[in-house]
């Protein structure tokens, strides 16, 4: 049996659980996020395209809040199995934005994708809500293909046989003997060598083919569009063809070397995906845990970035993202962003993405830590900089500090996020980047008459 959920991040868990059967449902979710959970905790899986700073809080999956689950920043899909009365169930779930009100238009998370990997955000863009879990297996797949290509190509000693008037290797005495009383030129002779035509690279081969035959779309996408493909085609020419099952017989034994743990892990996804397609006769490998997870909020970060802070540079404006400073002997504040002008710094920013603001709720613990921060560069402006469904007004809210610190200001600046509402990628990606340019226009105009 397999159970499909499909979440939202920083959201009720269980208002995407329907009404029918809901109990079990969530009872099954619960035990394959807590499974997939530990998984991160323990270090089985990575958040990919995550930072290392405040590596604790971006492990989070999902978090309880007056006797209720609430999703996190990370988003992505995973694939996993649990044990529910007494019986095994797969389990797929699919995290994605809450700015992408319909699931099958992820456009604001490949918006977000856009500047680490751009096939990635081509795929967000063009398969279907269930397709997410077949893209799953296909950016596995390519990921651990181009981890184990970095280390080379997989050679391993192979025996051959042959006829040869140069001694090479050692001489095959039982073929000589057959030959005895026959006239010729040549010896027969037995070596090994080390070759890229060996089990490992069959194996991979035939999983791309497979692949290739299942998501032709998805397979263009991630892979045959980028310089994957020239190293699928090497291992087309370069290794012996054989039947499905030969391969998956010689493919059993795993790689154990300690520095070839790359090779390992194509060969276990390899694996998996001939199994999957159902033409094995005995089971090659259980059940395993797949995952394409990342941490939306540093995704959020750097796309303000590198498209809101680099364009308002100027001769006499820099940024600094994550400008550490030591205030005490035992802390170090790091600011998203600090804005200087003429050297000295004037306006600190921190990137926001949990629900608060972009809610038009007011978060007390930020607040405070904007004022900690101004006061630690020494500046009077700060304030957070996050992403809106509600259309702004304001697109920059200003208020004093107190009424005995009206010299300082804290701002909330919204990015505003398009609906995808009958639109095309292109059409909210455009949408999209005439808000962002509204933003910096109104912020730089801020900053020019607040800092004269």
């Amino acid at each position: 049996m397999i159970k499909k959920y499909y979440l939202k991040d920083y959201s009720r868990i269980k208002n995407f659980i329907s009404d029918d059967n809901f109990q079990e449902d969530y009872d099954i979710l619960l035990l394959a996020l807590n499974k997939i959970q530990n998984l991160i905790y323990d270090g089985e899986i990575n958040i990919v395209l995550s930072d290392s700073l405040y590596k604790k809080d971006k492990q989070i999956l999902f978090t309880e809040y007056n006797l209720d689950l609430f999703t996190q920043g990370i988003v992505g899909v995973f694939k996993t199995s649990v044990f529910y009365m007494e019986q095994e169930i797969k389990v797929w779930v699919s995290i994605t934005s809450r700015f992408d009100i319909d699931e099958s238009k992820p456009y604001f998370l490949a918006k977000m994708f856009e500047l680490y990997d751009q096939e990635l955000s081509n795929v967000l863009t063009e398969i279907t809500e269930d397709e997410l879990f077949d893209f799953l297996l296909v950016y596995i797949f390519n990921n651990r293909f181009i981890n184990s290509i970095q280390n080379g190509y997989y050679r391993e000693y192979v025996t051959y046989k042959e006829e040869s008037n140069k001694l090479k290797g050692r001489i095959d005495f039982a073929e000589l003997i057959k030959k005895m009383g026959l006239k010729s030129a040549t010896l027969p002779i037995v070596y090994s060598e080390r070759s890229v035509d060996n089990r490992l690279n069959r194996l991979a081969y035939k999983a791309y083919s497979i692949l290739k035959n299942k998501y032709p779309k998805l397979v263009e996408l991630l892979i045959d569009s980028t310089e994957t493909k020239k190293y699928i085609e090497y291992l087309k020419d370069e290794t012996t063809e054989k039947d499905i099952h030969t391969i998956l017989k010689e493919s059993i034994r795993p790689i154990t070397h300690p520095l070839l743990i790359n090779y390992e892990e194509l060969r276990i996804i390899s694996l998996k995906i001939l199994n999957d397609d159902k033409i094995s006769p005995f089971d090659v490998e259980h059940e395993e845990t797949e995952s394409a997870l990342f941490y939306i909020p540093d995704l959020w970060e750097k796309y303000l970035e590198n498209n809101f802070f680099e364009n308002i540079k100027d001769e006499r404006t820099n940024v600094l993202s994550q400008n550490r400073l030591r205030v005490v002997d035992a802390l170090t504040i790091r600011p998203d962003f600090v804005i200087y002008k003429n050297e000295s710094p004037i306006f600190v920013l921190d990137a926001k993405f949990k629900p608060d603001w972009s809610e038009g709720r007011f978060n007390p613990d930020d607040y405070t830590k904007s004022i900690r921060d101004m006061n630690a560069f020494n500046c009077s402006m700060t304030g957070v900089i996050f992403p809106s469904l509600n259309i702004e007004d304001e697109i920059i809210k200003t208020n004093i500090i107190s009424e005995f610190n009206q010299q300082d200001s804290f701002s909330r600046i919204a990015i505003n996020i398009p609906d995808v509402i009958e639109k095309t990628y292109n059409e909210f990606s455009v949408e999209m980047d005439n808000n962002l340019e509204s933003s910096i226009r109104m912020f730089s105009y801020f900053l020019d008459n607040d800092n004269n």
